[in-house]
């Protein structure tokens, strides 16, 4: 372990030294990277091919190279495609490249045997069906041989707060014992979900360290970004595993609320903190209901709530309330959600949960303090 975070940190120091001649920043533009492959050299691992470091494997999957997109595909308007000089890149094909431009290594796109639908609603039907089910999809075969890699980087967009299933049927493929599992991921403005969990659970054996996730928004903040992650994971020879992350229990006080609307209601019960009290102030509300990704509902709030010393980071499952601030959401979770940044706990669904799905998009409820 201490000899490959030994070249690892080496080609670290090498490359910044050099970053004058080799700009993170600039990605290779002589062809598309979803050509690459760990068979076949990519325009990336030609140009940086002298400081390229054995035992490195950056794999990644992505729609962009699991989907036949047509010709004329909107880049600007999908997230898992970047417009990135005169070429298209899937973000974490992109991800990928700046993690090889940086330390070197293999890319190998993880394929699917057969494509995801281009329509993304019915991606995310597909995806939960997936993981309902356990589903692991089929790959496309290759000569990828893992044992000549100490350390394997993983990348994957978010879906549905977690890892796509294709990332769980590649670590099923091979044994990572004694590996180095370094995961990275884009996702839409809710972090990393349970997928560093889910990963570390599929790679028994392995030393999984600190991910890295991007909002795909803002993903070419990576440019900077990743070489400062690299640095700081790898620079230690005896580098540890994160912690375990521990989140404070929530405490519920009396306070509970009433969602109503065609006859139907919720009813719940309010943790005790800044966010809630300042929720509670703002009541009567009638708002919209909006429909989110599959797996949520949300109300936006017109001046958000003041979350004071409320922590800013929560698990969330079926049935939780929950308040996004950077959108100024009140969202209800009828789906497992798990870990996210910027989401602040509000309560639990008392009794009612069985008409959480069956909120209008579009149509009001009416939130009222129980008395």
């Amino acid at each position: 372990m201490k000899k490959v975070f030994g070249i690892i940190f080496t080609a670290l120091l090498v490359l910044s030294l050099a970053a004058c001649s080799n700009s993170v920043g600039e990605m290779p533009s002589s062809a598309p990277l979803v050509e690459n492959s760990s068979d076949t050299p990519s325009a990336a691992e030609e140009t940086f091919q002298e400081d390229t470091k054995e035992g490195i494997l950056i794999a990644y999957f992505s729609r962009w190279g699991n989907t036949d997109y047509p010709d004329d595909v909107d880049a600007v308007g999908t997230a898992s495609i970047l417009l990135r000089g005169d070429w298209l890149y899937g973000t974490n094909e992109y991800l990928a490249g700046l993690i090889q431009n940086t330390i070197g290594g293999d890319i190998h796109l993880i394929k699917t045997a057969e494509p995801y639908p281009v329509d993304f609603d019915e991606v995310v039907e597909q995806n939960r069906e997936e993981m309902a089910k356990g589903i692991l999809p089929p790959l496309v075969e290759t000569t990828l041989d893992l044992s000549q890699y100490d350390t394997i980087f993983i990348g994957y967009p978010i879906w549905a707060m977690d890892a796509p299933q294709p990332i769980l049927s590649f670590l099923q493929q091979y044994d990572f014992s004694g590996k180095t599992v370094i995961p990275f991921c884009s996702h839409n403005n809710y972090g990393a979900g349970r997928s560093y969990d889910t990963i570390a659970q599929a790679v028994p054996g392995a030393t999984v360290l600190e991910g890295y996730a991007v909002y795909t928004e803002t993903v070419t903040d990576a440019e900077a970004e990743i070489p400062q992650w690299l640095n700081r994971i790898l620079k230690a020879e005896d580098a540890q595993p994160p912690k375990e992350r521990i989140l404070p229990e929530p405490v519920y006080g009396n306070n509970r609320l009433r969602f109503s609307w065609d006859g139907k209601e919720l009813i719940v019960r309010l943790i005790d903190n800044d966010a809630t009290a300042d929720f509670i102030s703002m009541l009567p509300l009638t708002l919209p209901a909006e429909e989110y990704r599959g797996f949520q509902k949300n109300f936006t709030l017109e001046d958000g709530l003041d979350t004071g010393s409320a922590p800013g980071e929560c698990d969330v499952f079926t049935g939780d309330l929950a308040y996004y601030a950077p959108w100024r959401h009140v969202t209800f979770f009828y789906d497992d959600f798990g870990y996210a940044e910027d989401l602040t706990p509000l309560g639990t669904v008392e009794s009612g949960l069985e008409y959480l799905k069956d909120i209008d998009t579009g149509g009001d409820v009416t939130i009222t303090l129980v008395g």
